[in-house]
């Protein structure tokens, strides 16, 4: 099983990497054919992003939240959950093929709401451009569906491997336009009337394409997870009637989120034209969100299905530390990589812009984003801790009162210098994240009653002294690289670009990963340790503070456990904890009643793990940091990729882990008898006789 996960993880992540790896070199292209500043790209990047704020609505607030946790339930059926999965792809290709219909439909009416503060002429070219792309919520939306049905059935890589296609298709769709039709990367050697419907057609309906070729793919693996598709109208049982306060309050913060969305775009359309809008403001979110989604998504993910098993367990002080765990994880790469890439923020500009206007716009927005990346990250955590704690009623209101300051704040970006309207869009998106992250820790800390804050500050501590430490060498070499001249070494080319990035991660790695061993890191120490035994280095063990309210406590003491694990349906097994015990057996239906609890406990937290997991559409990035975690973690089996698919195999290992569980128990308890014996033997031969208590 676990040898199995970890091929699994290994899959997905590597599937993950490749993507992301083309999603940056199509956006190059993108850049090399329209450029990143001017009417045409704001006009195709707004274009674009209309079906992806749309397909999120629905995504997380119906299929993650309520259709898929049914899917994986179904998956532990008798036959498989074939009956419901026909039922369920028949569903999503009626209600996804009239959504898709209605917003191509109404294009125009959603082109002139997110592009309020455009010009007639450009709003007009990107409603051209959003006829050709409205088609791809269908596929998204099928893709979700399909992906999550063949997790179900243990075939992660198709998911994973499937957005490969869409961005090689979309790369040639690209250079096809640029051959035949002629590249611009400077954004102004086209104005809107030389865009004629071909070259809309072109480059709007490869986009669209390379999102279906993503879709379709995935039906050649239909047979192999032993599915057989057929049209099922009778839509009962799909799950629709079953969308709770946990969907609800979730749809409500997205709402609230896409109502930000939407006074942000309008507000950076504001600088559309000569300066950096909606296009560099996405090339430089693409930049900021790479060490977000490869690090924080990975460990919260993780982390999200730990906590989550620790509240359905009842062990609130494991919850304490895993948060805990994550968020000093999460920081100790993330500072590495926001300092880093702060140094080289105009290197990585020029790799999507040609002129030194859109060089700077860029590198200046990716710094703002950057000001909040642990905020936005740590956030991101927060938010999984308060779904494990099923509570997603807060978040939505701490969401929503924060809105009006958040709008307040575009508004004055909007009413700033034009050329840096979107900079201050992104300093604002860093503040909100701040001050988010800020309320939902002090809630969090009220119910729990501590967070152990004190290990995470010293923690951080380190990270930053090792961070700003070895970003001073680091800056020194940019600025002999002529990075902040305009004839510099790093502003010349694509590839100069790539050697300087290259250059100036390597020194600030070079001295940062050395900082933290000298600072006697636990986080660092705890990471590197498995990676130098390879080497023969046998590194002292990593002072790794206790568990919060744990300190001396020894790894077999245990908290507060069930008298009974349940096993099946109608027997029961007793738990290692209790095999010398002599207490009465409890009642058979207080029995049956603990079994309904713990398997709907089950359910809520695969379900919550899948919905909450597949709504980043990062979840393969768990292999890529979970490995290396591995020898001081344990995962829990709640929550995970391989799920039983039948209430048999779920019987099997639980009574496997009991057995085992059982032996050991039994084990130790002999060795303990043995020991008192042999104690209670030297006493009695040369020891007076302790008077009893």
């Amino acid at each position: 099983m676990a040898q199995g996960i970890a091929r699994a993880s290994a899959l997905l992540a590597s599937g993950t990497m490749v993507s992301r790896v083309l999603g940056f070199v199509k956006a190059i292209v993108i850049a090399q054919t329209i450029g990143v500043i001017g009417v045409s790209a704001d006009a195709y990047a707004g274009a674009n992003q209309l079906p992806s704020n749309i397909y999120s609505i629905i995504s997380v607030g119906l299929l993650n939240a309520v259709i898929v946790p049914q899917v994986v339930k179904a998956a532990r059926h008798e036959d498989g959950g074939q009956l419901y999965v026909n039922r369920l792809v028949t569903l999503a290709m009626v209600l996804l093929g009239g959504l898709t219909i209605l917003a191509t439909v109404g294009a125009p009416i959603i082109g002139a709401l997110y592009g309020a503060s455009l010009s007639p002429e450009q709003l007009g070219l990107l409603v051209a451009f959003a006829y050709w792309c409205m088609p791809q919520i269908f596929f998204y939306g099928m893709y979700a569906v399909l992906g999550e049905i063949l997790n179900a059935r243990g075939l992660f890589g198709p998911f994973a491997w499937a957005p490969v296609i869409n961005n090689v298709v979309g790369i040639a769709g690209l250079l096809l336009f640029s051959s035949v039709f002629g590249a611009d990367p400077t954004g102004t050697g086209r104005n809107i009337d030389s865009w004629d419907p071909t070259m809309i057609a072109m480059l709007g309906g490869t986009a669209t394409l390379g999102v279906a070729m993503q879709t379709i793919v995935l039906l050649f693996f239909w047979r192999r997870a032993g599915l057989r598709f057929g049209l099922d109208f009778q839509f009962r049982g799909t799950g629709l009637g079953q969308v709770g306060k946990l969907a609800g309050w979730t749809l409500g913060m997205l709402l609230v989120m896409q109502l930000a969305g939407l006074v942000e775009t309008i507000v950076a359309y504001l600088a559309s034209g000569e300066n950096a809008s909606i296009a560099a403001m996405q090339n430089a979110f693409l930049i900021f969100a790479l060490p977000h989604a490869v690090i924080a998504v990975s460990i919260a993910t993780a982390f999200f299905t730990r906590m989550s098993a620790a509240i359905s367990d009842d062990r609130p002080q494991d919850f304490i530390r895993d948060l805990s765990e994550g968020s000093r994880l999460i920081g100790m790469f993330l500072l590495f990589a926001g300092f880093g890439l702060a140094l080289v923020a105009v290197p990585f500009a020029r790799i999507f812009a040609t002129t030194d206007a859109g060089i700077n716009s860029i590198a200046a927005i990716l710094i703002a984003f950057l000001v909040g990346l642990i905020p936005f990250s740590g956030l991101f955590l927060v938010q999984r801790a308060f779904y494990a704690l099923e509570d997603t009623k807060t978040i939505f209101f701490v969401f929503l009162f924060t809105l009006p300051l958040h709008i307040f704040g575009m508004a004055l970006a909007a009413i700033g210098p034009v050329e840096l309207i979107v900079v201050g869009l992104a300093l604002m998106q860093s503040i909100m994240s701040t001050l988010r992250l800020a309320i939902l820790l002090f809630i969090l800390r009220k119910r729990m009653g501590q967070l152990d804050f004190a290990n995470i500050v010293r923690s951080y501590v380190r990270f930053t002294i090792a961070a700003i430490a070895a970003s001073i060498p680091a800056l020194i070499v940019m600025v002999l690289l002529g990075t902040f001249q305009e004839d510099g070494f790093p502003r010349s080319g694509i590839f100069q670009a790539l050697v300087s990035c290259a250059i100036g991660a390597g020194i600030m790695a070079l001295f940062y990963f050395p900082l933290l061993w000298l600072l006697k890191s636990p986080e660092f120490r705890g990471f590197a340790g498995p990676l130098l035994a390879r080497f023969g280095i046998k590194p002292g063990p990593p002072s790794s503070p206790a568990r919060p309210g744990e300190e001396g406590l020894d790894e077999d003491d245990l908290p507060a456990f069930p008298e009974t694990v349940t096993v099946g349906a109608e027997d029961s097994a007793p738990t290692p904890w209790n095999l010398a015990s002599e207490e009465i057996e409890p009642d058979p239906a207080d029995e049956r009643r603990q079994a309904a609890e713990q398997e709907q406990r089950e359910e809520r937290v695969n379900a919550a793990s899948w919905a909450f997991g597949g709504a980043t559409e990062d979840l393969s990035t768990a292999g890529i940091i979970l490995p290396m975690h591995s020898r001081t973690t344990e995962i829990p089996k709640v929550g995970r990729q391989e799920p039983p698919r039948t209430r048999r195999e779920r019987r099997e290992e639980e009574r496997r882990a009991v057995i085992e569980l059982a032996a050991r128990r039994e084990e130790e308890a002999r060795l303990a008898r043995e020991a008192r014996s042999q104690a209670d033997d030297d006493d009695g031969r040369g020891s007076t006789p302790r008077p009893k208590e």
